[in-house]
């Protein structure tokens, strides 16, 4: 059996307006290369008043029906919901980008039947 939703996933895009794609080899950058990153920490730390948790609700919707492979990016993200500053918000759009390279991934689930021996 396969699923996908690449409808669901271009309606998030456009609704958030995250359709500006640069590309990426992983959903997140690590804390670590973050941190080395931000030379302009303050402006990261402003409050935002982006729908951030919208996005990340309709993230993790995703994540849980067809795309298991970013579901540990998505509750990373969901776990600034209370406080969302620039940089968060900043970070959820790099991580559409992921979105958009792989509009058309696939998941797909095989199930076999197990042959019972005594």
């Amino acid at each position: 059996m396969s699923i996908t939703q690449p409808e669901y996933t271009e309606k998030i895009l456009e609704r958030f307006n995250m359709k500006i794609c640069n590309t990426h080899d992983t959903p997140m950058i690590t804390r670590q290369v973050k941190n080395r990153n931000n030379k302009n920490k303050t402006k990261l730390d402003d409050p935002t008043d982006a729908p951030y948790r919208e996005a990340i609700g309709s993230l993790l919707y995703l994540a849980g029906a067809t795309r298991p492979d970013i579901a540990y990016a998505v509750n990373l993200l969901s776990r600034r919901q209370n406080n969302p500053t620039k940089g968060d918000w900043t970070e959820s759009k790099e991580f559409s980008d992921i979105l958009e390279e792989q509009l058309t991934w696939v998941c797909t689930i095989e199930v076999k039947p197990k042959s019972w021996k005594l």
